[in-house]
């Protein structure tokens, strides 16, 4: 198990855990349905509590500042945007030239993997979907 056991284990890592590891889909969408139920509730006892649970209405709102940037300032702002990207793109290539080097004509060639894909790309679309309509319904809530 990730992160130390059970008794370390947060509801996403318990998701990854059986996607990745039991490949267990049943139990992955279990657990992501207990996730939105208790941040259902979480989210009515705030608003039975009165609390705003808008989000962006809580946030303080500070003045646009302008500041002057010497030349010296900005090359190391630069160099340490380019460090950072290094930073990120060095694993993340390096994950891409193993995976060309898989077989994967034999891999696309698997029933669980071709099911594994409609099942990422059907979880995917139900997903932005949901996050789309929830944010078009807290959209016309803010204009109402």
């Amino acid at each position: 198990t990730l992160g130390g056991g059970p008794a370390a284990t947060t509801l996403e890592v318990g998701i990854y855990q059986a996607l990745r590891f039991d490949f267990d889909p049943a139990r992955a969408v279990t657990l992501t349905l207990l996730q939105i139920a208790l941040t259902l509730i979480v989210v009515l006892a705030l608003t039975r509590l009165g609390a705003n649970v808008v989000g962006d209405t809580n946030l303080p709102v500070a003045q646009r500042r302008y500041l002057s940037v010497h030349r010296s300032e900005t090359w190391l702002n630069a160099l340490l945007i380019i460090l950072a990207l290094l930073f990120v793109v060095g694993p993340m290539a390096a994950t891409v030239m193993a995976g060309l080097g898989a077989d994967l004509g034999r891999l696309a060639s698997e029933a669980t993997v071709r099911q594994a894909t409609l099942t990422s790309a059907a979880l995917a679309f139900l997903s932005a979907l949901l996050s789309v309509m929830l944010s078009l319904a807290l959209t016309m809530a803010r204009r109402a």
